[in-house]
């Protein structure tokens, strides 16, 4: 056992703590070793499906790095912005996403809207970016910034829960 009765317990880069021992996964392990924890704040952007820059009331976002999975709170609303026909995304992330060839996909649930996006509206983590687009669940098809019930920058709240594998 060990015990610390005060500080913290410091680690040199690329090492951590070694949980080989307890190898009993059912799947194919890659790593037993945990070696990353962060957690922090950002300022998440519309990047792209918006003609030029968006005035935003509430921008903040706050991030736990835990291995290699971020979890992204996000909270967004803007009093002015018009959306163009181009994609939405949302962008500003603080850990680029993984070779999605290789990894799960990233994506995000909507936990509030007050009517700020359609019902049928999903997101997409972009492999290795630090961004992710909107997509229309029914179609499959991109959402675009000028899209019928996209009020986004119409003085609307929205909140996201976003989850993916980083670099």
């Amino acid at each position: 056992n060990f015990s610390l009765s005060g500080g913290n317990v410091v680690v040199a880069n690329g090492n951590g703590i070694d949980f080989s021992a307890t190898a009993d996964s059912g799947g194919t392990s890659t790593s037993e070793l945990f070696d990353d924890y962060e957690e922090g704040t950002f300022s998440p952007t519309i990047i792209n499906g918006v003609t030029g820059t968006p005035n935003y009331t509430i921008n903040r976002g706050s991030y736990t790095k835990i291995g290699d999975v971020v979890t992204l709170q996000i909270d967004m609303y803007m009093t002015s912005g018009t959306g163009n026909s181009d994609p939405l995304r949302l962008g500003g992330f603080p850990y680029t996403a993984k070779n999605q060839s290789t990894y799960a996909f990233g994506g995000a649930f909507l936990t509030y809207s007050n009517d700020a996006l359609p019902d049928n509206t999903v997101f997409h983590m972009v492999s290795q970016t630090t961004y992710m687009q909107f997509y229309i669940s029914s179609s499959g098809n991109q959402l675009l910034g000028n899209t019928s019930g996209v009020n986004i920058f119409n003085s609307k709240e929205w909140v996201l829960t976003v989850i993916y594998k980083a670099d």
